[in-house]
């Protein structure tokens, strides 16, 4: 746009134009050194033009083109824009995991559309599948309540924020998110609180193209993370209640079976105690499967958030993404007492060993350290 600007000022005949002020053929060394000042001033005034005319025109314009082709293969998606679920519980590593899949230029980002705009859609699966399908294919303006949660609250796509900051008012129409989201080769949805079934349905639309990345933790130390966040975390009896984590995480286990079947290719299982462990090694695993390329930048991103050497005030923040990840791994063990944890057990045993957990028997076993609690099944 520069250019552009450039040439619109400095035509042959523009430059040094106005009749007031040509009196010799050679300008003051003054002027001339303001020159380039001037021409910065002019390029910028030209980019807060075009980027007026979008926030006038940009919603218009759109609306047009919401509706998808349909393609030679009789399905309405672009193969070329595929679409991410970062499925999980909540104090499961999400942010971070969601975080880390979102830094690439190639990705546009939400987070908890069905945790933050409307919780009950969670025990609606066929209303939950609708809404999120919706969001997968970057369709705001049919949700505006939420579009309203999302920049307020989880505005997490960085990218999209730092624009947005700079102009305001072409953040405030949902048709401009619409703009970039259709924009990004991969959409990458952070879904919390939503039964892993739920997204069985979205696997099967043709008008989707959706991969599944499934983490969970070792339901002990999710467990013990939620007892130590503060009030206004606003846990659901779902999430804190022993008894209703550990069902969550047995239906989420036979969902999990089903997908491994039927989706091969489309599904995987992350553990956040190896992503702990090996952050660049299982980073590196989700980029190859979402389809992301692996840069220096992530590396250097990984290293800045998991070798601990941040302050101790950013570390034990509740919702801090800085971390050092091998302490982080069994902490939770250094906070539950044992007797509390054989209570989990009594009632999740199922759970931890289909996901590859151990099972403490003794004080002793559960007082060791030495990686994460078991290998992934």
């Amino acid at each position: 746009m520069s250019k552009v600007g450039t040439t619109a000022a400095c035509g042959p005949t523009s430059c040094n134009s106005a009749p007031t002020l040509v009196t010799s053929r050679t300008a003051p060394p003054s002027r001339m050194g303001r020159r380039p000042v001037v021409l910065a001033l002019l390029a910028l005034l030209v980019t807060w033009s075009l980027l007026q005319l979008l926030c006038q025109l940009g919603g218009s314009l759109l609306r047009r083109n919401t509706s998808q082709p349909v393609y030679p293969d009789g399905t309405r998606h672009r193969r070329a824009h595929s679409q991410v679920l970062l499925w999980t519980q909540i104090r499961s590593g999400s942010s971070f995991t969601g975080r880390v899949l979102s830094l690439g230029t190639r990705t546009f980002y939400s987070e908890e559309p069905i945790r933050v705009h409307n919780h009950a859609l969670g025990r609606d699966v066929g209303a939950a599948a609708a809404f999120l399908k919706d969001i997968l294919l970057c369709r705001f303006s049919r949700h505006l309540e939420y579009f309203k949660d999302y920049i307020t609250w989880h505005f997490q796509d960085l990218k999209v924020k730092y624009l947005c900051e700079f102009e305001p008012r072409l953040c405030s129409s949902p048709f401009t998110y619409e703009a970039f989201c259709r924009a990004a080769p991969v959409v990458v949805v952070r879904v919390v609180a939503l039964a892993l079934r739920a997204f069985i349905p979205l696997l099967e639309d043709d008008e989707l193209d959706p991969k599944v990345v499934h983490l969970v933790r070792d339901p002990r130390g999710a467990l013990s993370s939620r007892r130590s966040l503060p009030s206004y975390a606003h846990l659901y009896e779902e999430e804190s209640n022993v008894s209703a984590v550990c069902e969550r995480y047995r239906e989420d286990l036979a969902a999990a079976a089903t997908l491994r079947q039927r989706f091969p290719e489309r599904y995987i299982l992350v553990r956040y105690e190896d992503l702990a462990l090996n952050p660049e090694r299982e980073v590196r695993r989700l980029y190859e499967f979402a389809g992301l390329p692996f840069t220096p930048f992530v590396s250097q991103f990984l290293f800045d958030h998991t070798s601990g050497l941040q302050t101790r005030e950013v570390k034990d923040a509740p919702f801090s993404l800085a971390r050092n990840s091998t302490e982080v791994a069994d902490r939770w063990r250094d906070r539950m007492s044992y007797e509390d944890a054989l209570a989990i057990q009594e009632q999740c045993e199922d759970v931890l060993q289909g996901y590859g957990y151990e099972v403490f028997r003794s004080r002793r076993e559960y007082s060791r350290r030495g990686g994460a609690a078991g290998a992934p099944s």
